[in-house]
């Protein structure tokens, strides 16, 4: 847990109601003991850090560091304004990549694309588009999900059948892959005696253009074995349009998780927001509460694998890939260590070896 969050003042903060956390007056002066301490802040723009002189560790060699809020960070980077950045964005990764002076250190993160579906309430009554599981089969082969990756999210996207990357040492080898397949989809359409009159309803939250591409990507695959689809952007915010509106029958999903516990525990029944779309079946909970209690790893793996084998089994969830994110530096200014990692954890990157040349 220390690895994901930082320890604060409880002298400062142990009134503060945690839904209005991030406005509290603790922000305009924070304490710490770090290398670095706030010298100015201006809320929305910038903030100034410079070495604290109380600091017990290894001293920093950078004077004065700028953290700055910026409309569009390739101007700010071509311009002499950013020395390091960190992004998964395609369109600016691809920005980023012409740029001379900068150089690129791709980091692995657990951030999972994938398909929710909207397949019944949390009482059981079924959304008959997406309550027959050949019906969410034939989807997973209708897509070129390998294509779509190398073409939208080049050397970024990692594609994944279960909620466990293929490179961990718990992947379930005999999961199915879902190989691009459509004249199978066809068969199982058929089969589930879909109703092709009607269009799937494809919803999504991303605002970026590759989302967009990829939306569009999905519906082109779905329209050749005769799926009519109905894409749209979400109007309002992810979670109600998600799990309170629900007018939709698959709907794009990011989750940039912590650990398997966060994408198997969707799956729970306790989870108050996937109920409303996967019901209240239990049949994860045993595990998931397993998973949820176990450190030992060789047991965690054991757990994991049952986990991917009832995923497989339901298909609640569609999964698609893990994207990574890359940091950029100007190594023409700076000079680094080159240790780098997940950015939604605390690491050493060394920064008291980090100097302007």
């Amino acid at each position: 847990m220390l690895g994901q969050f930082a320890i604060m003042p409880k002298h400062l903060l142990k009134d503060v109601n945690p839904l209005e956390f991030q406005n509290a007056s603790f922000w305009a002066h924070p304490i710490g003991n770090g290398m670095y301490k706030l010298q100015e802040f201006n809320p929305g723009n910038y903030a100034v850090f410079v070495p604290y002189e109380k600091y017990d560790g290894p001293k920093p060699k950078i004077e004065r560091i700028v953290l700055t809020a910026m409309a569009d960070p390739i101007v700010a980077a071509q311009s002499g304004k950013l020395d390091l950045y960190n992004t998964n964005a395609t369109d600016q990764i691809s920005e980023f990549n012409k740029m001379k002076g900068f150089t690129a250190y791709p980091v692995d993160i657990t951030f999972y694309r994938y398909f929710v579906q909207n397949i019944k309430d949390a009482n059981g009554v079924p959304n008959k588009t997406m309550s027959d599981i050949r019906v969410r089969k034939a989807i997973m082969y209708a897509m070129d999900t390998k294509a779509i990756a190398e073409g939208l999210y080049p050397g970024l996207a990692k594609l994944i059948y279960t909620g466990v990357p293929t490179s961990h040492s718990a992947y379930d080898k005999s999961s199915e892959v879902y190989s691009y397949n459509p004249e199978k989809a066809k068969q199982l359409l058929k089969e589930a005696n879909f109703d092709f009159s009607k269009p799937l309803k494809l919803r999504f939250y991303y605002a970026d253009q590759t989302s967009i591409n990829f939306m569009t990507a999905i519906a082109q695959y779905l329209a050749q074995v005769g799926i009519k689809t109905d894409v749209q952007k979400f109007q309002g915010d992810a979670t109600t349009e998600l799990y309170k509106v629900k007018d939709y029958d698959i709907a794009l999903k990011g989750l940039s998780a912590f650990g398997f516990e966060e994408w198997y525990g969707e799956y729970a029944s306790d989870n108050v927001n996937f109920v409303n779309i996967l019901g209240k079946d239990g049949y994860f909970d045993a595990k998931v509460n397993e998973l949820r209690e176990t450190t030992d790893p060789v047991k965690r793996n054991q757990i994991l694998v049952d986990l991917q084998k009832l995923e497989q089994k339901y298909l609640y969830k569609l999964p698609l890939f893990i994207l990574q994110n890359i940091y950029y530096v100007n190594t023409a200014k700076v000079k680094t260590p080159g240790i780098f990692g997940n950015p939604w954890y605390n690491w050493d990157y060394k920064f008291q070896d980090w100097e302007i040349k």
